[in-house]
């Protein structure tokens, strides 16, 4: 009896703990429950902002192969801003919203050219990494996620971008309040977290979200966090 009063009293001291205080032992539990990749960086800048416009809405499959088709097309992102609009569309139709995302492309280029005359970000690297995300995010189409994405893994910024998984598995945790919107978040994790935080961070609760915290009937059994969470054995239910 002592010994399952004694545990009861650890796992609802470790629910109380405060998000910044839960932080660490979260990175911990998680860095030890998956194989986390390597901050990597394979693309030049503007090839990993345009592939994460892609990527929006459609999974990685299908944007990686918009891209592909996307580069073996026009070869040079100057002939990708010349081509016709149509053109544009029929290279990276199989990522969906191919209109949309086509305007988000040429539009993009435009901008980098008539801003900077170049087509090249390879000037963020040396600004703050607030004035990066202003610059950013004043581009046709992009958001708040996608540019701290691309300033996070490229440019080696502390930002924290926010995206579904991260954003459910964050609340189930109460690392966020229930009523922050997807934009706040990006600002509350930046706030909370240390910059060497913010890359295994993000990597581990999207392997997470996607593996265990998943959003209809998570595997809590599964789970290394048991004792962090409040809302073990959360389920979605959808409006009858």
């Amino acid at each position: 009896m002592g010994a399952g009063h004694s545990k009861r009293r650890r796992v609802g001291n470790l629910k109380r703990l405060s998000p910044v205080k839960r932080v660490p032992l979260i990175l911990e539990r998680l860095g030890g429950h998956y194989e986390l990749p390597g901050h990597a960086r394979p693309l030049p800048p503007l090839d990993a902002l345009l592939l994460g416009v892609l990527s929006q809405n459609t999974n990685d499959a299908n944007s990686d192969r918009a891209f592909r088709r996307l580069k073996a097309r026009f070869r040079t992102w100057k002939r990708v801003l010349e081509a016709p609009r149509a053109e544009v569309e029929a290279a990276v139709r199989v990522a969906g919203l191919w209109e949309q995302k086509a305007a988000t492309i040429q539009g993009v280029l435009q901008r980098l050219m008539a801003d900077r005359g170049s087509l090249d970000l390879e000037f963020l690297r040396g600004l703050p990494a607030e004035e990066g995300r202003k610059y950013l995010t004043s581009l046709p189409g992009i958001g708040v996620k996608t540019a701290a994405l691309l300033l996070l893994f490229r440019f080696d910024k502390p930002v924290f971008p926010v995206d579904t998984h991260i954003y459910r598995v964050a609340k189930r945790l109460a690392l966020l309040p229930e009523t922050a919107t997807v934009d706040r978040a990006h600002r509350i994790f930046d706030a909370m977290l240390e910059p060497q935080q913010m890359f295994p961070l993000h990597v581990a609760l999207i392997m997470h979200g996607r593996q265990v915290c998943i959003p209809r009937r998570p595997r809590c059994p599964a789970c290394p966090l048991l004792d962090l969470c409040p809302q073990v054995g959360v389920t979605e239910v959808t409006p009858s």
